[in-house]
């Protein structure tokens, strides 16, 4: 069996080999789609598939919707050539049994996708044509938080959005530039109404998306290029709306085995692939059973039945506390403590470091205890719940770990938002003094930023837009019991651009110095730092974490 529509005619043999087939005609869908497209999507990765397109597929098979999505490609448009047009813009959901086995399910709510990198003029007029729709009722984004992120860590403009800020709007090519050109066309069209949807693991992600176009209008407006009107429908909020969303669902990169897996099923596949850019593709995204997608019901054009495909709609306080629960205390400041460490301590994958046992208790110990106080309880799940239920399955399950090295990949634009949060909760009420994880973690960013794991073996961090700049600011760091680095470390520790939060001022710097300093001891000394941090509190939460 191939994966196209061509083959997926024949449903008993697909059927036979354990696939879900779409229950709707695919052919009918698309044609409908392209005539009144109502939903535009960009970011052709493994999370839109997991998320969006298996919404959008629920609405199809349940007969709430006629229409589905059209997929864009702004940054990485060699997925679009590698695994969505080859295959018919379909893809396989695969979701792992308790049982050993696998869900598999074909999707075919994806109507068609385009290439908008700036490599396919033809692709380019198309996105413009369908953008200028008054039917268009909602485009939205999995561009990874880096993609709204405008400004470096001093505040001055990266070079590619000043590129796009200085030329024509027809010119730019970033993804918040082309989206602020997209918007220009539609407002002269038609000024329609539409919702922006960011669905990216960023805490409210709607706010920084909306603030990122104002900033690009703003300086088009200052020189001239649009006018005073076109800002206006940006900024009045009753013509375009930015949800705010939280989207949790694990999607690691496709695997090996599970492409093993999926031939012995009688699927020809390839295997994964890296793109270019360093993207693994694969026709098949492997996820888990569990899907939060709660998002804020603010459509002034109208909707999908977004609720019928699992999305939970609600109020935008309700979306706000999930998404801190989630990004700021008991999932994310954990999948980046396994990440870090488990590169110092030589392990390749997250499941892989939450079975040690030192850093299974750090994880409980970040989450449990010192980030379930600043969480504030959604009303979905109670945070608790949440992070016990992150903590003993879904990071503990080997068929859906992420590597390490993916994870902690752009980690200094993630450390803000992980940990900064809790920090001001607890300066600004008990003090810092209770935190002991958290501090750990931030000085194991450090540490890992040498590029050297706790065998004083070289390995290379991640790609992180302040890499370089940071690891300059740590040259004159060295190992040996007899030296410290607090006077290294003290200009980082006032960056608050990095942390979140100036950690001088709350008195965290002290605490993070100090577990630099021991880890910096030699060969072993990030093992003997964790079992050292883990002592004080041992006999008084062993008990009742486990």
């Amino acid at each position: 069996m191939k994966l196209n529509l061509e083959q997926l005619k024949n449903r008993r043999e697909w059927e036979a080999a354990g696939f879900r087939l779409p229950d709707f005609d695919v052919e009918a869908m698309r044609r409908r789609t392209w005539e009144n497209p109502r939903w535009l999507h960009f970011g052709a990765g493994n999370l839109f598939r997991a998320v969006p397109a298996a919404a959008a597929q629920n609405m199809l098979d349940a007969g709430t919707a006629d229409t589905g999505i059209i997929v864009c490609e702004d940054t990485d448009g060699d997925l679009i050539d590698l695994i969505w047009r080859p295959h018919d813009d379909l893809s396989v959901l695969v979701v792992p049994r308790p049982d050993g086995g696998y869900d598999k399910r074909v999707l075919a709510s994806v109507a068609g996708s385009l290439r908008t990198d700036g490599r396919c003029p033809a692709d380019d007029r198309t996105l413009e044509s369908l953008f200028v729709r008054p039917g268009l009722q909602m485009v939205s984004f999995t561009i990874t938080a880096k993609g709204y992120r405008l400004r470096n860590g001093g505040g001055a403009w990266f070079p590619w959005i000043r590129r796009d800020m200085d030329g024509e709007p027809e010119d730019a090519r970033t993804p918040m530039g082309h989206l602020t050109y997209l918007l220009l066309k539609r407002f002269e069209a038609c000024a329609a109404p539409l919702a922006l949807v960011s669905m990216d693991n960023l805490p409210h992600g709607g706010e920084h998306l909306r603030n990122a176009l104002l900033d690009i209008a703003g300086v088009w407006l200052f020189r001239g290029r649009v006018t005073q009107d076109f800002y206006d429908y940006l900024s009045d909020g009753t013509r375009l709306s930015f949800p705010l969303t939280a989207v949790d669902r694990i999607t690691p990169r496709p695997t090996p085995a599970i492409a093993k897996a999926l031939r012995a099923g009688g699927l020809e596949i390839s295997e994964p692939v890296p793109t270019p850019r360093g993207y693994r593709a694969a026709e098949f995204v492997p996820t888990e059973p569990v899907c939060y997608a709660i998002l804020e019901d603010s459509f002034p054009g109208g909707r999908p039945d977004l609720a019928a495909g699992g999305f939970r709609m609600t109020d935008r306080e309700t979306v706000r506390r999930f998404s801190r629960m989630k990004a700021c205390s008991c999932l994310s400041p954990v999948r980046t403590e396994l990440a870090l460490l488990g590169r110092l301590l030589g392990y390749q994958t997250l499941s892989e470091a939450i079975a040690d046992p030192d850093l299974r208790l750090l994880s409980e110990r970040l989450a449990l205890k010192e980030g379930l106080p600043a969480a504030e309880n959604p009303g979905i799940i109670s945070p608790e719940r949440y992070a016990e239920e992150a903590i003993q399955v879904r990071l503990s399950d080997p068929c859906l770990s992420d590597t390490a090295s993916r994870v902690a990949t752009d980690t200094s634009l993630k450390l803000p938002v992980r940990f900064g949060e809790t920090i001001r909760y607890y300066a600004d009420g008990c003090g810092v003094q209770d935190l002991k994880a958290v501090p750990f973690v931030l000085a194991a960013y450090l540490r890992y930023l040498m590029g050297l794991d706790d065998d004083l073996r070289a390995f290379e961090p991640s790609p992180d837009p302040q890499l370089e700049t940071l690891r300059e600011k740590l040259n004159d760091a060295r190992f040996g019991a007899d030296y410290s680095q607090r006077g290294i470390i003290q200009p980082l520790m006032r960056d608050e651009s990095l942390w979140g939060v100036d950690l001088s001022k709350t008195g965290l710097d002290e605490s993070v110095g100090h577990w630099f300093d021991r880890m910096l001891e030699g060969r072993g000394a990030v093992r003997e730092a964790l079992k050292d941090v883990l002592k004080p509190q041992e006999e008084k939460t062993t008990g009742n974490l486990q």
